[in-house]
Formats: C-alpha cells, sequence, structure tokens
C-alpha cells in the first residue's frame, strides 16, 4: 500500500478508499490505507479521508488527519475544523498544526490557535527522538502511531514495542 501511496497511483484511490472505510479490516490495514492515500493527490483521496474522520478508533483517526495534512489541499480544511474538537488531544493536536501550515502556505487566516505544550505533546517528543536516534531514521507514521499510542497507554510496555519495532 505504501508503495502505491508514493507513486501516486490515481487508479488506486477507489480500493484504498474502501479498505480505509471498512470496519472489518484491522487497524493497521486501515492507517497504512490513510497514509498511501494522503500521497495520492486526488479529490477522492480526500473524500475518503473527509469520510473517515468520524472514525471511532484513534490510531485511525490520527493517521487520516495526518494523511489530510499531507495533501495540502485546500478542501482537506473542513476536515481539520472537524478535528479541531476530537476527543483526542493527539488528533485535535495534529489538526491544529496542520491549520497553522494551511495558513502559511495558503496565505489565509483561519484563526486557529495552538496549545500550549501538554505533558503528553513533550513525553511524545521525547519518544520520537529516542526511537529515531535507536533506529537512525524517519519513523513510519502507521508504527509511530502504534508505538505512541501504547506509550501513553502503558509506558512499561512500550519498551517492549520498541524493542521488537527497531529488531
Amino acid at each position: 500500500m505504501a508503495t502505491l501511496g508514493q507513486l501516486g497511483v490515481v487508479r488506486a484511490v477507489s480500493q484504498l478508499g474502501e479498505l480505509l472505510l471498512r470496519s472489518s479490516e484491522d487497524t493497521l490495514t486501515r492507517t497504512y490505507a490513510a497514509s498511501a492515500l494522503g500521497r495520492i493527490v486526488d479529490a477522492r483521496a480526500i473524500q475518503f479521508l473527509g469520510q473517515a474522520v468520524a472514525e471511532k478508533n484513534d490510531m485511525v483517526r490520527r493517521q487520516v488527519a495526518l494523511a489530510l495534512g499531507r495533501t495540502r489541499h485546500p478542501n482537506a480544511i473542513p476536515h481539520f475544523l472537524k478535528l479541531l474538537n476530537d476527543k483526542s488531544k493527539h488528533i485535535s493536536s495534529v489538526a491544529a498544526t496542520e491549520l497553522r501550515a494551511y495558513e502559511k502556505e495558503l496565505n489565509v487566516k483561519l484563526g486557529v490557535k495552538l496549545k500550549p505544550s501538554t505533558k503528553g505533546e513533550k513525553q511524545n517528543a521525547h519518544l520520537q527522538g529516542m526511537i529515531k536516534w535507536l533506529s537512525g531514521s524517519v519513523v513510519n507514521d502507521c508504527y509511530w502511531s502504534l508505538v505512541w499510542e501504547t506509550y501513553a497507554s502503558n509506558s512499561d510496555r512500550s519498551l517492549t514495542v520498541m524493542s521488537k519495532f527497531l529488531q
């Protein structure tokens, strides 16, 4: 799936969108589908990602927010405005950050105010930096989401997840 997104295979948008919206699929498959859609510049990709904004799973919703940001398309803005009020602070933070980037790139004023950094965001940045340093590479968004969700819920278990990821 990642290759389809990196190559921008527009013919794959429908299949990727169906995978993303199919709740019977496992979470990781759906996050990969969202990530790939975010790399394909096509209005239909944004429509599928927009439909997934209401997804129940936080990990999928976070990947949808990141994918929408990657599109840098003005049609993504209404979806970010919905995500600003997300129950997960991690997702609303992604939405606010992406909207700020849109303000700069599109030279418009959306009036988005970023909240001051929270303890969780500082832990997030610290953990992501540690993983990048240990692995010597940029961490894939989907795996990062998995590691962060595990870390946020149980920091002892996150060391196990990180060690498996880095092998």
